[in-house]
């Protein structure tokens, strides 16, 4: 790649990011504005904690859908028949706007809601301490998706045929996971995973990191603005990272064969395996191991791409 096209594609690159900057500022003036929500660390916590139970039967039913604008959310499997969910909240943060805990089916569907009866007016969300647990069957299997404006999640031992996350705004942490198809969308916000186990994932963010350890699956993952980590468990498999702005790093088990082709604009490139090598320089690496059938595509317009070794 000559010199003008390095240029021109870093320009590019830095006007996307420009763009995706006032993205997230209108996600933050939706939720600061629009909405009134108010976001601040003060330490000011007293109140009342409001809490409830409810619960919901999973017979017949394919896919939980769970939908909440603002809140944490904490999921997980134990031994039981039915769905267990305890929302809470700090009454005190609370007058016009009481948030309620909505649960309904519709034919192979249950629909998990957080509402609010009014606008979120002068909402101090950081004081509100708004949080759901759920609690679904050990044995339920089938689909689960997740979609959160504002706040955290947490995802453990599940074992799902498909599992859905889209968030705007938070952080994530997600481990023991076993699924067909994992699909995960965050506009800013990191994402940790640990002993995540698919067939297939997609995996896209436009502002934060994503570091798994301990991954398995054929592999899909884009980041505008940070980092890809990524650590295989076992590897026999098609990934395909790809960074704007933000350093690639993926740690395979020794012994993997597959072949590579990685480009950087503006960074080094770095490979543990002996390759057989057709292209080799700094910039650019393609080769393969055994002519293997196992695909790896990275790229990144400015940053690092290292591909590792682990025993």
């Amino acid at each position: 790649m000559t010199n003008n096209s390095k240029m021109k594609k870093i320009i590019y690159v830095l006007l996307g990011v420009m763009f995706l900057c006032f993205f997230l500022s209108g996600i933050i003036f939706l939720f600061s504005s629009n909405k009134n929500v108010v976001i601040n660390n003060s330490d000011n916590s007293t109140g009342v904690q409001f809490r409830t139970e409810k619960n919901l039967s999973i017979d017949n039913i394919n896919n939980i859908d769970l939908d909440a604008a603002l809140g944490s959310i904490k999921i997980t499997s134990e031994d039981r028949k039915d769905v267990k969910l305890i929302f809470s909240y700090n009454e005190s943060f609370f007058k016009n706007s009481v948030p309620t805990l909505n649960v309904n089916s519709y034919g192979t569907e249950a629909k998990i809601e957080i509402k609010y009866k009014s606008s979120l007016k002068n909402l101090n969300f950081e004081n509100s301490r708004i949080s759901l647990e759920v609690y679904i069957p050990k044995d339920y299997n089938k689909s689960l998706s997740l979609d959160t404006k504002l706040g955290d999640i947490n995802l453990n031992n599940l074992d799902l045929h498909n599992l859905e996350c889209s968030l705007s705004m938070g952080k994530s942490l997600i481990s023991n996971i076993n699924c067909n198809y994992f699909e995960y969308d965050n506009s800013m916000g990191d994402l940790t995973g640990d002993k995540i186990y698919t067939k297939e994932s997609e995996i896209e963010l436009s502002m934060g990191s994503a570091n798994i350890k301990n991954f398995r699956g054929n592999l899909k993952a884009e980041n505008s603005m940070g980092e890809i980590n990524i650590e295989y468990d076992e590897f026999n498999n098609n990934v395909d990272l790809e960074a704007s702005m933000g350093s690639i790093k993926l740690t395979l088990p020794k012994k993997s064969e597959f072949s590579l082709s990685a480009k950087t604009s503006m960074g080094s490139i770095s490979c543990d395996f002996p390759l057989n090598t057709s292209i080799h320089k700094g910039s650019e690496i393609d080769g393969n191991i055994n002519n293997s059938n196992n695909r790896i595509i990275a790229n990144s317009s400015m940053g690092s791409i290292d591909i590792r070794s682990r025993d």
